[in-house]
């Protein structure tokens, strides 16, 4: 079931370290071409979801840092992967008194549409939040400075648990790349052949410029999107009829038409 999370003891004795992995015997039973096909197609939806911008109303701000609400991450994993779950391999408390940090690593789990079973370690911390209360002052001389009490450990948990998934997410997806800093501006070869396709046929139309501009490499991931929407404006309707419903389908996505 999609959300699930599994609560498993910690073992204090094992060092459990982050990693990422594939269930082999699942790609075991598919044939050599059957797991070429599926590993194309897998890294072709990873470069999607990494080249996707985060909607600006899934972000926020706090002191200085952007981050991605955890509703949008968990939302989009479901839609692409249905049948994921969550476990928290590990939690402890590190620091020193009044200083302490809650610490936790959780496993990601995510089954894709060919059965295939991955997962992602991810550890994270979340500062212990403790009780204070006002110290003493010309109205209130007896008051105490209060640092001995915890506000709610388990919101403290539980926040280093989101961070974890969320971090999880975006490593083994790629959604919230835009965020997390991991887009590379150079284009994928999907985004490449596609561009070089539209902007050849624009050159028939005679609008050589897109193509130009290609081969002298002025074209990559800051630019596409103007680029691509210009380019199929020069198009005429026999070009257009030229390209493939499942490249239509890309040149929208690049162009922000549809996939938000």
């Amino acid at each position: 079931m999609a959300g699930e999370i599994q609560v498993i003891k910690s073992d204090k004795n094992k060092q459990i370290v982050p990693t990422s992995g594939v269930d082999i015997s699942a790609i075991a039973m598919f044939g050599k071409d059957r797991i070429s096909e599926i590993f194309n197609k897998e890294r072709i939806k990873f470069e999607r979801r990494s080249k996707k911008p985060t909607p600006k109303i899934y972000l926020d701000t706090k002191e200085s840092y952007t981050f991605i609400k955890r509703h949008y991450m968990r939302n989009e994993l479901s839609r692409q992967f249905p049948f994921w779950s969550l476990e928290i391999l590990d939690k402890q408390v590190i620091g020193i008194p009044k200083e302490e940090w809650m610490l936790v690593t959780v496993r990601l789990h995510l089954i894709d549409e060919n059965g295939i079973k991955t997962f992602c370690d991810m550890m994270d911390g979340h500062r212990i939040q403790h009780v204070t209360e006002p110290a003493p002052t010309q109205t209130n001389p007896k008051a105490k400075r209060k640092l001995d009490g915890f506000v709610n450990l388990g919101s403290d948990c539980k926040a280093a648990v989101v961070d974890a998934f969320k971090k999880a997410v975006n490593f083994k997806t790629g959604i919230g790349d835009d965020i997390y800093k991991y887009i590379d501006e150079e284009m994928t070869t999907e985004y490449s052949n596609i561009f070089r396709k539209v902007a050849t046929l624009a050159k028939e139309d005679d609008y050589p410029q897109a193509l130009q501009a290609f081969e002298d490499d002025m074209i990559d991931m800051s630019n596409i999107k103007d680029s691509m929407a210009q380019t199929m404006s020069k198009l005429s309707e026999e070009s257009c009829s030229k390209i493939e419903p499942d490249e239509l389908d890309l040149i929208n996505f690049i162009c922000g038409i549809e996939g938000e």
